[in-house]
């Protein structure tokens, strides 16, 4: 008997626990994710550093 109400909330707990987990999976993954395409995009200029100085040099001056 005290199985049959018990069993609802415990099931709806591990649900709720798993989707958080998820939640959190996600975010990690995606932080991860814009973390490598920020230190690409440092590569990227620092092996190119005409392009990088020509972009700023765009910014700093305006005609």
């Amino acid at each position: 008997m005290a199985v049959l109400l018990v069993a609802p909330f415990f099931s709806f707990l591990t649900f709720q626990n798993a989707e958080v987990g998820q939640n959190v999976r996600s975010l990690f993954v995606s932080s991860i994710a814009l973390w490598n395409l920020i230190i690409l995009r440092m590569k990227i200029g620092l092996l190119q550093p005409y392009l990088l100085k020509k972009r700023f040099a765009d910014l700093h001056f305006t005609y």
